[in-house]
């Protein structure tokens, strides 16, 4: 290819996106790709790629009105998520310049990726443009540079989410039971502590010696239990119930004879 010829079409296309800003512009995650690839990670940068082997076409259409607006809409819809698809592709733009001009620029990483893809590429345009006309001009050679902005097309880093660990969940602790408390056996032997009066305060044998509290003998009195020779005083000994008489016949009445 023609060097000077190249650099006066770019100079015209880049005319036309200036005056125009009808611009359709595919594989800009694949060009973003390949600056991140290159060592070109801040949006800030402006890369220029060792573009060895690259390849470029370069095709003029004159349409008309009435066919302008659907060509562009099937080159975006149609023709360019096919291109994305194939193997070596980098760049695709579709330029629309005043009186109805057209020109698409199609870069790839080899020429002969771009031969691979032509035939798919003409079979596409055939079924879905038929009214497409012939280019009024076609250039192809090879990319001898290429520079690109990360700021307008790379895209922004990925915010990582801040993962908060979790809290430890803590059981509630079993609820303790309370221990058993022993049953208490009263104290009724000699030394323990009675009231005078009360049944079965004392142990049996024993009486409630309210003279060793150094109190009245009365009932209901403070006492201790004691044997009863020891007992320096009176003790107070619980009543006992009567005991109960054995229900008595009534006297039965002899008979008197029938005289």
């Amino acid at each position: 290819m023609n060097p000077d010829r190249f650099d006066a079409l770019s100079k015209t296309l880049a005319g036309s996106v200036s005056r125009r800003s009808a611009l359709t512009r595919g594989g800009a995650g694949v060009a973003a790709a390949l600056l991140a690839f290159a060592g070109f990670r801040s949006r800030g940068d402006a890369a220029q790629l060792n573009t060895t082997n690259w390849y470029s076409v370069i095709r003029r259409y004159q349409l008309s009105s009435s066919t302008l607006s659907n060509t562009e809409q099937m080159l975006r819809t149609g023709l360019l998520p096919q291109l994305m698809q194939e193997q070596g592709f980098v760049e695709y733009f579709v330029v629309e310049s005043p009186n109805n001009v057209l020109t698409t620029v199609s870069v790839f990483t080899s020429k002969a990726n771009f031969d691979a893809t032509e035939q798919s590429t003409s079979n596409w345009v055939n079924q879905n443009l038929p009214d497409l006309p012939n280019p009024d001009e076609t250039t192809k050679g090879d990319v001898v540079a290429f520079g690109a902005s990360c700021a307008q097309i790379c895209p922004p880093p990925p915010v990582t989410p801040t993962v908060v660990p979790a809290s430890p969940t803590v059981a509630p602790a079993s609820p303790t039971a309370p221990p058993a408390t022993a049953s208490a056996t009263p104290c009724t032997g000699i030394g323990c502590p009675c009231n005078g009066g009360v049944q079965n305060a004392c142990a049996p044998g024993l009486v409630c010696c309210q003279s060793q509290m150094n109190g009245p003998s009365i009932p209901g009195g403070a006492g201790m239990c004691a044997a009863a020779d020891a007992c320096g005083g009176t003790a107070t000994i619980p009543p006992t119930a009567p005991p109960t008489a054995p229900p008595t016949a009534p006297p039965t009445t002899p008979a008197t004879p029938t005289t």
